[in-house]
């Protein structure tokens, strides 16, 4: 960074504003980086919560539609073994 200010003039001219600006630039561009990773990443985590509703909501279907299935074909058995 030394070499870059002196490159422009040192300390007194404007290569502490030149440093300073690339400073700020690198600050921001992270805090914009971070923003959209996390943007990306709580979207996908609400995306991988309707999915799991989603497969829940088939999978209550698919037991009732068996569940009928057997009652209607007299195939639906009484098994306690614990009980």
């Amino acid at each position: 960074m030394y070499t870059g200010i002196r490159s422009y003039g040192g300390v007194d001219s404007i290569g502490m504003l030149v440093s300073l600006y690339f400073v700020i630039i690198f600050i921001i561009g992270n805090y914009i980086l971070l923003n959209v990773f996390l943007a990306i990443a709580v979207d996908n985590l609400g995306d991988a919560q309707a999915l799991t509703e989603a497969q829940e909501e088939e999978d209550r279907q698919r037991e009732a539609a068996r569940l009928v299935y057997l009652e209607k074909n007299n195939i639906f058995f009484h098994i306690n073994f614990i009980y």
